[in-house]
């Protein structure tokens, strides 16, 4: 397996904070980048388009850019690359609400545990199912709160794993031809996802991967939650 056998767990508060200051990070960005848009000595004066800003973040990254979503409005769109901690797309902060942008939650497939898997983890397979149950439901439960709904996609691929959105696979694999490749189609899915959600909600291209996820076989697979709609 890619990753361990986990269930739902709370979070530390040391995490919580640190998020937070990650947060308080990308809003930090987006004031310079404002300052740097009004300032007539500034070479990008004028030039910046605030209003279609979209946030992405991978991993941990990926609760951070939830976090500022929460936060800061000015964020139009939301990426999280395979970062959904257990109670859901986002971490839940007291008095928090689920983000009101559009919300996309990228993952790679990982193949349900084996018995001697869950053996060696002292894990039943009831629980197991019942903990994904409830991670599933309340991933659906926040991404039904924003705009338009929210997004949940599962990238499966041959060698596809959580570091698959990064170019460390590509990297690693340098000598090796047949890995390279491999590792190369699976950073492709990955960016060919984001890519169409943040043109589809930053740039109002409609006509995107989002809607014709059923043309590209079986490596891609979506679920969308409209607003309202069970």
């Amino acid at each position: 397996m890619d990753r361990p056998i986990c269930t739902p767990r709370s979070h530390s508060g040391a995490e919580h904070r640190g998020l937070v200051a990650w947060a308080a990070d990308i809003s930090f960005a987006l004031d310079q980048l404002a300052k740097l848009d009004l300032d007539k000595d500034s070479a990008f004066f004028g030039k910046l388009d605030l209003t279609h800003v979209g946030a992405l973040g991978h991993s941990i990254g990926g609760r951070a850019v939830g976090r500022a979503c929460q936060l800061d409005s000015r964020i139009r769109a939301c990426v999280n690359e395979d970062g959904a901690p257990d109670e859901g797309a986002v971490l839940n902060y007291p008095g928090a609400d689920p983000p009101k942008q559009p919300f996309l939650l990228e993952e790679v497939f990982v193949a349900p545990p084996t018995s001697k898997e869950l053996a060696h983890a002292h894990e039943s397979r009831q629980h197991f199912n019942q903990s994904m149950a409830q991670h599933d439901a309340a991933v659906e439960k926040q991404l039904r709160h924003c705009q338009d709904g929210g997004y949940r996609v599962t990238i499966k691929a041959p060698g596809i794993n959580h570091d698959s959105f990064t170019d460390v696979p590509l990297m690693e694999s340098a000598h090796d031809p047949k890995a390279e490749a491999a590792a190369l189609h699976s950073l492709s899915l990955t960016v060919e996802v984001t890519l169409a959600f943040f043109d589809q909600y930053l740039k109002g291209e409609q006509d995107s991967l989002l809607n014709r996820v059923h043309e590209s076989g079986s490596e891609i697979s979506l679920r969308h939650y409209p607003v309202g709609v069970p």
